[in-house]
């Protein structure tokens, strides 16, 4: 049975170098190490990824931006959709 952990941040993420970021960053890889699956899921509307090192193994989403093509998508519009 494998571990996942998802880690959920509603604030900025991509390309910000400040101690939440860090912080995130780091215990993601760590978990890594440690033999966990782990997804970082954020809402940024900018595009990249965060400014700190993560293992290649760390699945980073941003739900600003589809998979398919990478654009922006506004997660106001979808939300009204739904």
């Amino acid at each position: 049975m494998s571990k996942s952990i998802m880690f959920i941040d509603k604030n900025k993420v991509v390309n910000y170098a400040g101690g939440v970021e860090k912080v995130i960053c780091e215990f993601a890889n760590e978990f890594i190490r440690r033999g966990y699956d782990l997804y970082i899921v954020c809402i940024d509307t900018e595009r990249g990824v965060p400014f700190f090192h993560l293992d290649s193994k760390v699945k980073f989403i941003n739900l600003c931006y589809s998979y398919a093509d990478y654009n922006y998508v506004n997660i106001k519009y979808k939300a009204k959709k739904l």
